[in-house]
């Protein structure tokens, strides 16, 4: 792993799957795999998080199996929430906030 890369649980299917079985898994193996993926660049007035702690929640679980109220994205990281420290940001406001603690909540 390098400076460029970084590891994240990645969705292996894209959108909804059509069906409604609910939060239970028992193996992670046929929605999200470990992957050495390139860190992103965040977007105009974004921040990128360097992530320390990451809840699972229903929604997450939903979400990877294609229940939830948004589609999956095929080779995209996992999960919704999560704590950290901003490691770089794009625009004035954005760029004030490396160093400090920041929360992810949802995507965008």
């Amino acid at each position: 792993m390098t400076t460029e890369t970084m590891r994240a649980l990645v969705q292996l299917h894209d959108g909804y799957s059509g069906r409604q079985e609910g939060p239970q898994i028992d193996r992670l193996e046929p929605y999200v795999m470990m992957q050495e993926i390139a860190v992103p660049e965040p977007g105009p007035g974004k921040v990128l998080i360097k992530v320390a702690m990451a809840a699972i929640n229903p929604s997450d679980l939903h979400f990877i199996k294609g229940e939830y109220g948004q589609p999956r994205r095929k080779g995209v990281p996992a999960g919704f929430e999560g704590v950290g420290t901003v490691a770089s940001g794009n625009g004035a406001y954005a760029e004030s906030l490396v160093g400090k603690r920041g929360r992810l909540h949802g995507r965008s």
